[in-house]
């Protein structure tokens, strides 16, 4: 079947061992049959360049697995990759956006860890090589990251970055580049098939969440957001540019009757692919693209993914336990303890450097952070995989809204791109609270203030418990009393 399936990617690999092209193409090759079998195209992998080459610039440049994401950036392209790149060059078509995707060997179907790109030939060879040898250098560089150094510490990951090359799905309007569908969906999730699909033209922005519940599509969750967006690459007429493959937004309103015309589209396009996985047997989590209303579905990526539903038990607390904060957004279901809990009041470099300091040192313990935290916003670096991948449990406190957008909800996939699949598969409980009181947490026994807007309490024992339908979290508080009264409510 793997073979069947590599001769469906139309790839020269006669071998599916990871250990020569990496994870998200094995994955494809051992999970990509039963969607074939359901009518989806596999995505075709072009070209790869196996791990001998990340290797041998290792070699070359004195590089360590140790060393550093500037340091890989700042390579000199050597002969071996100039005359590479030459061969890869001639198989690509001028004005055809190419993905350059990670594959490291240390990740399964997408992990949410490595960088992926997106190329552009434009036909003028001299610059293209040059720009392919830059591309090459950022995805290779994300090998060397602090959440990739994690990412394996954590897993006893493998180590090395062999790279495949995939044209992207869809069709170049002016100067944007999508297909006419994309999205992402489980097998199982909740104990149902579910997509998240959205129409990747110049629309307003139309996100659905679909499900299948004995044999009804069923509309979970319908996204309307404030600015328009396409799902889909901007290559802004400027030959220098590099893209990372997120999506572009676009300030372009159509009328509302053309609105609800693409509404019941997305609607039709979601509930045929329902329909194509329902009978698929194996667990898994799969990204898909669509190129325009005739075609198939294209199988981006696929990797295993465990429904944690079937595993989520909750029991009463034990005595002690007093619930300090509620909430209804959350990722993963049941119950956990743990002990220590760090709170960041605002971002900051010296509150990232701790706190990723404090997550190689600790396991199981609380994180609990504004919003601003969790992003870029204000210009400091964000809280990221590095910063949470060992603790037991993630709590936003959701105290910041725009104007116009709707609850946060991860259940519906409103998280940042791979944020909540990395909670999934890493088992950390995330909870989302609004409306809350939070000047008990700086009042808590035990703590210390380790830099301005961060306070660490190592010694306090805490319990989570998420629900289907809300999140709840407790401190164990028999060496101290705290208030009644504290999740905000009236």
């Amino acid at each position: 079947m793997a073979n069947r399936t590599l001769h469906i990617l139309h790839t020269k690999i006669i071998a599916t061992d990871s250990s020569h092209f990496g994870g998200k193409i094995s994955d494809l090759a051992k999970y990509g049959e039963p969607f074939y079998q359901a009518g989806f195209e596999i995505l075709e992998v072009t070209q790869c360049i196996d791990v001998s080459h990340f290797f041998r610039l290792m070699m070359i440049n004195h590089l360590t697995k140790d060393s550093t994401v500037k340091a890989v950036e700042r390579l000199k392209r050597p002969i071996s990759i100039r005359q590479l790149n030459e061969e890869i060059y001639e198989k690509m078509i001028p004005g055809q956006p190419y993905y350059i995707r990670s594959s490291s060997l240390g990740e399964r179907g997408g992990s949410g860890i490595y960088d992926s790109m997106i190329y552009l030939p434009t036909g003028d060879r001299r610059h293209d090589l040059n720009i392919l040898w830059k591309v090459q250098k950022r995805v290779y560089a994300s090998e060397f990251s602090d959440k990739a150094k994690a990412y394996r510490e954590k897993h006893n990951a493998k180590f090395g970055m062999p790279l495949l090359i995939t044209p992207v799905v869809g069709k170049l309007e002016n100067s944007d580049f999508s297909p006419a569908y994309a999205g992402e969906g489980y097998i199982s999730f909740d104990g149902h098939p579910k997509i998240r699909i959205t129409r990747g033209i110049r629309t307003e922005a139309e996100i659905m969440c679909l499900e299948l519940i004995d044999g009804k599509v069923k509309v979970s969750h319908k996204e309307k957001a404030s600015s328009k967006w396409v799902i889909g690459y901007s290559f802004l007429n400027n030959p220098n540019y590099i893209s990372r493959p997120f999506p572009i937004f676009n300030q372009i309103t159509p009328g509302a009757d053309k609105s609800e015309e693409i509404t019941q589209q997305i609607i039709k396009k979601g509930t045929a692919l329902l329909h194509k996985i329902k009978d698929i047997k194996a667990s898994l989590y799969f990204e898909f693209a669509i190129q325009d209303d005739e075609s198939n579905p294209v199988l981006i990526q696929v990797n295993p993914f465990i429904d944690n539903i079937s595993r989520a038990s909750i029991n009463p607390l034990p005595e002690g336990y007093k619930l300090v904060l509620k909430g209804r957004d959350i990722v993963n279901y049941g119950q956990k303890f743990g002990k220590g809990i760090v709170y960041i009041d605002k971002a900051s470099p010296n509150v990232t450097l701790a706190q990723q300091r404090i997550n190689s040192l600790y396991h199981n313990y609380s994180l609990i952070v504004k919003p601003d935290s969790l992003t870029r916003a204000l210009g400091f670096p964000s809280i990221g995989y590095e910063h949470y991948c060992n603790a037991v449990a993630l709590i936003e406190l959701q105290q910041f809204m725009m104007l116009d957008s709707e609850p946060v909800d991860h259940r519906a996939f409103r998280g940042s791109k791979h944020f909540d699949q990395l909670c999934r598969r890493e088992d950390v409980f995330f909870l989302g609270v609004e409306n809350f009181k939070n000047d008990w947490i700086k009042k808590l026994p035990l703590g210390e203030e380790i830099t301005d807007g961060m306070w660490f309490w190592p010694d306090i024992e805490f319990g989570i418990s998420n629900h289907r339908s809300h999140g709840e979290f407790f401190i164990n508080q028999h060496k101290f009393s705290i208030s009644d009264n504290l999740t905000g409510e009236s």
